[in-house]
């Protein structure tokens, strides 16, 4: 719609030129029960470096461009990858 509230921090460029180009901005979001849980599981099993510290900023992001008016759908993504991609593909129709 071109107008946003301010944000915390400055909006990406990519962001602002996508919406303003008329793309949807779809969010796969995530709990952050479920980001620590599959962590842990990375952490443990793949020998992956603990992410944690950045999740707060994360979902921090994703609340503010929310509010904002600037995610067109939310996508849960605690679910089958066949239904987020069903869903996803039935929000571009």
């Amino acid at each position: 719609n071109g107008k946003w509230m301010e944000l915390e921090s400055p909006l990406p460029e990519d962001l602002k030129k996508a919406r303003e180009a008329e793309f949807k901005i779809i969010q796969l979001a995530l709990h952050r029960a479920e980001m620590e849980r599959r962590n842990r599981q990375r952490i443990e099993k793949e020998g992956y470096d603990d992410l944690s510290k950045y999740f707060e900023g994360m979902l921090a992001y994703q609340r503010e461009i929310k509010e904002c008016g600037l995610v067109d759908k939310e996508i849960n993504t605690i679910q089958p990858i066949e239904s987020i991609a069903a869903e996803l593909l039935e929000s571009l129709e």
